[in-house]
């Protein structure tokens, strides 16, 4: 039997945790369109070195409904795809012009935690920077309400994650 940690982040489990986590928000996708978000989000976690039920987490916080074209005013710019990324203050990334498809979205979405978390170190300011590094710095309780919701995504996101290594357990005992 695999140990659980590296049960809990093989693509295998990745892919089926996250089309769990994508079918129960949004079940109008398709079979298909929720396969590719699911294993798109999972190999940028993987090439990133990112935990994927973070980058799940993130997306849930950015977009609930989970849809791949959502487009919306930021405070400057527009924030685009599933991870709301938004044009202004991300200008100068690579694959900007491609963040409607999951994996150069959540590519681009691992970036950006990355660089938080050298900025404002493993702090909750870090999590909530991805909305605000304004905010964030200064603690505003808008971000404290951001970060306290990424914590609920991640546990909904996790919770999938301890689903599918159960599953994947049951079907190699049969």
């Amino acid at each position: 039997m695999p140990d659980a940690l590296a049960l809990m982040f093989s693509l295998a489990t990745c892919t089926i945790a996250l089309l769990l986590v994508v079918t129960e928000k949004n079940p109008n996708l398709g079979q298909a369109t929720s396969k590719w978000i699911a294993q798109s989000l999972c190999a940028a976690a993987k090439d990133t070195e990112t935990d994927p039920r973070l980058l799940a987490a993130y997306m849930l916080n950015e977009n609930s409904t989970i849809d791949l074209y959502a487009v919306r005013p930021g405070a400057r710019g527009l924030d685009r795809g599933l991870f709301q990324i938004n044009t202004y203050h991300q200008a100068g990334r690579t694959g900007l012009d491609r963040v409607h498809h999951p994996y150069h979205g959540a590519h681009i979405a691992a970036e950006v935690i990355r660089d938080n978390l050298r900025t404002f170190g493993w702090t909750w300011q870090a999590y909530a920077a991805y909305w605000s590094h304004a905010e964030a710095s200064a603690g505003t309780p808008a971000a404290r309400q951001y970060y306290a919701r990424l914590t609920r995504n991640f546990r909904f996101v996790d919770e999938r994650f301890h689903a599918a290594i159960a599953q994947i357990e049951r079907d190699a005992r049969r």
